[in-house]
């Protein structure tokens, strides 16, 4: 468990560095790329800016895009509501046997339903 949460954060260490260090060489080569027109002064700050914009307007277009539409959540069915008495029940005793029986209903449930 621990191995894994380790191999995660040194994961997420490791693509933060390779964001960084890709995000500065691609600004390093925009800066070579605009000094011959704009001088080494001009091309870095159009490069910050440039850098600097793109997730600026990114930023705005998330925060202006309106919300998703909330899905008002409906009861279940009756006969979903009595399969699941009886499993709460069997689960009480025979917990791999309240598994078993969830499976098959549950497809049982999906058989039902593509014929409708």
């Amino acid at each position: 468990m621990l191995g894994a949460v380790t191999e995660r954060v040194w994961l997420a260490i490791f693509g933060a560095a390779l964001v960084f260090a890709g995000t500065g060489f691609g600004g390093y080569g925009l800066v070579l790329a605009l000094s011959p027109r704009l001088g080494g002064v001009g091309a870095a700050e159009a490069t910050a800016a440039a850098l600097l914009a793109i997730p600026l307007i990114y930023l705005i277009v998330v925060l202006l895009r309106p919300p998703p539409p909330v899905v008002p959540l409906r009861a279940p069915p009756r006969s979903e509501l009595a399969i699941l008495s009886v499993l709460a029940t069997v689960a009480r005793d025979r917990p791999l046997l309240a598994v078993l029986g969830a499976g098959l209903f549950g497809a049982a449930d999906m058989l039902l339903k593509q014929r409708r």
